[in-house]
Parts: structure tokens; C-alpha cells; sequence
């Protein structure tokens, strides 16, 4: 294994980085991967870990940043529906799901707030409207 060569961290980086590349393991082999490395001893296991390569990492931040923005829609989304079944519930289930078809998180915030101000129902369904009219385009 590479950690046992003992080589220094940039060229350890080399070797793991032309492996991840070129060494494309399939399901049974990532799994007996794994196996091995959790049989390793505890140093040796980090060293491993260590090994991430710089892509791994981005892409790591990017899932963490999408899974960030994912979770602060989705709760904007629950304020919302939470608002217009209180606010408009005779009209939940239609403000429901044009609400679920935008992404824009700003113009959820916005409408939150809209909800809370506004007492006719056809206000806030000419606002949705319009913003997934413009998400179309």
C-alpha cells in the first residue's frame, strides 16, 4: 500500500491521484477496499484517509454546499406551506404545488413574508405565477 512506502505527501498524492483516475473500481472491489483499509491499524488508516485527492475534497464542499441550500429551501418551503394552510386554506393544495416547482430561494423568503402581509389569495397565486412564468423563459 502506499502508506507503507513511506513516501512523502506530494508524491503520495501523485500515486493516489493516478489511481483514483485510472483505477476505476467497481462495487465488489470499493466494498473488499474498504474491508482492508478498516483492517488496517489506526496510523495507517489515516494515512489513508489522508490520501484524499483534491477534486475528492472540492467535490466534498460542493455536496456539502448543495446539501446546505437544499435543507434552507426545503424549510422555507415547510414556512410557507404552514403559512398558507393558515393563512389561505382553502387554496393549500394549489399554492402547494407551484410553490414546490421554484427554486429561487430569495423569491421563497419574499413570498413567505407576502403571505404573512397579504389577505387575498389571488395576490400571492399572480405573484407565483408570474415568478415560474419567468423561470420558464
Amino acid at each position: 500500500m502506499i502508506v507503507r512506502m513511506e513516501l512523502n505527501s506530494a508524491r503520495a498524492h501523485l500515486i493516489a491521484g493516478f489511481f483514483d483516475q485510472y483505477l476505476i473500481l467497481n462495487e465488489e472491489e470499493e466494498e473488499q477496499l474498504e474491508k482492508e483499509i478498516k483492517s488496517l491499524n489506526k496510523q495507517e488508516a489515516m494515512k489513508v484517509m489522508e490520501l484524499k485527492t483534491a477534486w475528492e475534497v472540492k467535490a466534498e464542499e460542493r455536496g456539502i454546499e448543495k446539501g446546505i441550500e437544499k435543507g434552507k429551501r426545503d424549510g422555507t418551503i415547510s414556512i410557507i406551506n404552514r403559512l398558507v394552510q393558515v393563512q389561505f386554506p382553502n387554496h393549500f393544495h394549489e399554492i402547494q404545488e407551484k410553490v414546490q416547482m421554484i427554486n429561487d430561494l430569495s423569491f421563497l423568503e419574499n413570498l413567505s413574508e407576502k403571505i404573512l402581509t397579504t389577505k387575498d389569495y389571488k395576490d400571492i397565486e399572480q405573484w407565483i405565477d408570474y415568478k415560474l412564468e419567468l423561470e420558464r423563459e
